[in-house]
């Protein structure tokens, strides 16, 4: 048991050790008188063949590549949103707009991360792509009551990843139909025409 032993930590010895042997080549083991077990190239006397065994071959991962998996994966998992508020106009207020002008101030913790972008949507839909907090001004907007949200999504993909609450703000704008008609000097027919807007 102890000859078998020994003689299988040899050959474990001899792969490691001789790399000069290729795959399939043949090497002969000779054993003498006093049991000493020899390895070799070359044929002798009362040597037993020996054919090594096909190498396994096991292709790695570039260490920098495993580095910038895990730093994506660590960064994925760091990201959590907390909050994504619209600081102006208040919910529930009117603004007096006659060009419809709107600015909206907003704020996000933690900051956004690279490869994020916000969405600012009115009446659910996306009115502008923005990259950073603070505020934006809006042109033309419809006079009326309106809805303010703003979302955080992830460029590449276009997925939603975290969304604030809305406001809604009702847009005062000057209307032609608001607009008092023009009297005429004062005399009978002013009279008769204050009648006619009074009734």
């Amino acid at each position: 048991m102890l000859r078998r032993l020994i003689t299988l930590g040899l050959t474990s010895l001899l792969c490691l050790t001789k790399p000069s042997f290729a795959a399939n080549d043949t090497i002969y083991r000779s054993t003498d008188k006093q049991g000493n077990v020899t390895y070799s190239d070359m044929p002798a006397d009362l040597a037993d063949e020996i054919t090594l065994p096909e190498p396994s071959i096991y292709q790695s991962t570039p260490a920098q590549t495993l580095q910038r998996t895990r730093t994506k994966s660590a960064t994925a998992k760091a990201v959590s949103y907390r909050q994504l508020n619209i600081l102006s106009p208040l919910n529930n207020t009117a603004i007096r707009s006659n060009n419809g002008s709107l600015d909206i101030s907003f704020e996000c913790a933690p900051q956004i991360r690279p490869g994020h972008s916000f969405q600012l949507l009115i009446d659910d839909q996306v009115r502008q792509t923005l990259k950073q907090t603070g505020t934006v001004g809006l042109q033309n907007v419809d006079r009326g009551s309106h809805k303010i949200q703003l979302q955080i999504i992830e460029d590449s993909s276009g997925k939603i990843l975290y969304q604030g609450p809305s406001i809604t703000t009702t847009i005062l704008r000057f209307s032609k139909l608001q607009q008092r008609p023009l009297l005429p000097p004062a005399g009978r027919n002013r009279t008769i025409l204050t009648q006619l807007i009074s009734n």
